[in-house]
């Protein structure tokens, strides 16, 4: 059995997916994903149907100054595109570059779920 060298030898450590490197470049919160995986469900939605899909995720409500500033942040990146009907009404979509980021994203956290160490400490090893 190899062990990785004492400094820490990336050689074991698991290489990360261009949508780790894009979120990672980003800096997305998890909160931020949520509201990408909201909109990757629904066609376009008004902030506050995103609000209330967000909230239904965490069971918990969710600070209107929280949500708007996300979404004007994934807006600003290029993630999600927004649609003004009036002077209070928005309508949001996640455009094709912020599906193709959400998409990628969940590929890597599926390939980190099937890396050797995401088994350790659930008893499913020989010592």
């Amino acid at each position: 059995m190899s062990r990785a060298a004492p400094d820490g030898d990336p050689s074991d450590e698991p290489t990360p997916t261009a949508a780790a490197t894009r979120a990672a470049e980003l800096e997305l919160s998890a909160f931020q994903l949520r509201i990408l995986s909201v909109l990757h469900d629904r066609e376009r939605e008004y902030g506050l149907g995103v609000k209330r899909a967000v909230e239904s995720y965490y069971g918990h409500e969710v600070n209107h100054g929280r949500l708007y500033q996300n979404l004007n942040r994934l807006v600003d990146d290029g993630l999600v595109a927004k649609d003004i009907l009036d002077g209070r009404t928005n309508l949001y979509s996640l455009t094709d570059r912020g599906e193709a980021t959400l998409v990628e994203e969940i590929g890597h956290l599926a390939a980190l779920a099937d890396h050797p160490c995401a088994s350790v400490g659930d008893g499913s090893e020989g010592e």
